[in-house]
């Protein structure tokens, strides 16, 4: 799995087996210049931030709930969150990718759901840069400003919400967030599943893996994230569509984890890693998130399209 690791002076991408140990973890960490030893360290890991027990070095990460793509926060030294990230002007945050509609039928995005009179159906966003916020709106039946909403509880929860969270000075990353053209992620359904009082289950198509947000809340609504593209999960029958559920009924979500399998099987996913696009202002063809944010920084180019 590939991990995000934040210090007060570094921001580093680091490598490492699924089914490592807390010790291979601290290991490759020193051994990466990340850590300087292993005393008196804390790190932090989820949304929002919570210590991970360190204690057994020989647990399993995966045990202790690091998921592949996962932010590591380090803290050395007892600094009690004092933790500074590097900022960047990352051109990831420019970049405006055009994802080509997927060719696949009715039939493919709906799955029955037994003794039951109805369907849950995959209900597609547009691409258009917002399709997290659309996503909610639509699941919740709301004509709010998200993006908008986002701004005010960052500010109102500045020890939440502090730089090393958000990867950048916090009115940086509000200016950010209110342009249309600027994707949402973790932060952004953490927060929106707060507002709302409700928990958001994102499924990731890829893996089939579900990120809950808000898990407490007493009902939920489903968005599948494609990689690069969030859309809903929706109930149908004969009288009604449904949007949002309740906590206890668990076939919605064991059904919608069988709709994402299907998708994942039909290619309804986009590996970042390894996906093609081409630039839209040159024409070259690049793979991958590291190659795009590449050009863009070089070459000041950020329209791309999926090939």
């Amino acid at each position: 799995m590939r991990l995000k690791v934040v210090n007060k002076s570094i921001q580093k991408i680091i490598s490492i087996q699924d089914d490592s140990q807390v010790s291979q973890l601290l290991k490759l960490l020193e051994t990466d210049g990340i850590i300087s030893h292993s005393n008196n360290l804390i790190i932090k890991s989820g949304f929002p931030p919570k210590p991970i027990n360190l204690s057994n070095l020989q647990e399993q990460i995966l045990d202790l709930g690091i998921r592949p793509g996962d932010k590591l926060i380090i803290e050395e030294n007892g600094t009690n969150g004092q933790v500074q990230q590097a900022t960047s002007t990352s051109t990831k945050q420019k970049i405006e990718l055009t994802k080509p509609s997927q060719d696949i039928s009715t039939s493919q995005t709906s799955l029955k759901i037994p003794n039951t009179k109805g369907s849950i159906h995959l209900h597609k966003i547009d691409d258009d840069n917002s399709c997290l916020f659309n996503s909610i709106a639509y699941l919740t039946q709301s004509s709010i400003n998200l993006r908008e909403i986002i701004q005010q509880y960052i500010l109102s929860n500045p020890e939440t919400y502090n730089d090393a969270i958000l990867g950048k000075p916090i009115q940086e990353y509000i200016k950010w967030i209110l342009k249309p053209t600027s994707w949402g992620g973790a932060i952004e359904l953490q927060i929106l599943s707060t507002f709302f009082d409700i928990t958001i289950h994102s499924i990731d198509v890829e893996n089939n893996r579900i990120d809950s947000f808000n898990p407490d809340a007493q009902e939920f609504i489903v968005v599948l994230f494609t990689g690069i593209h969030y859309d809903c999960i929706i109930y149908k029958d004969n009288i009604k569509e449904t949007r949002i559920f309740n906590k206890s009924n668990n076939e919605i979500l064991q059904y919608s984890q069988k709709l994402s399998q299907g998708l994942n099987h039909k290619g309804y996913v986009t590996n970042t890693n390894t996906f093609q696009v081409k630039c839209k202002q040159c024409g070259l063809v690049l793979k991958g998130e590291k190659e795009i944010n590449r050009h863009a920084t070089i070459v000041k180019h950020f329209d791309f399209g999926e090939v």
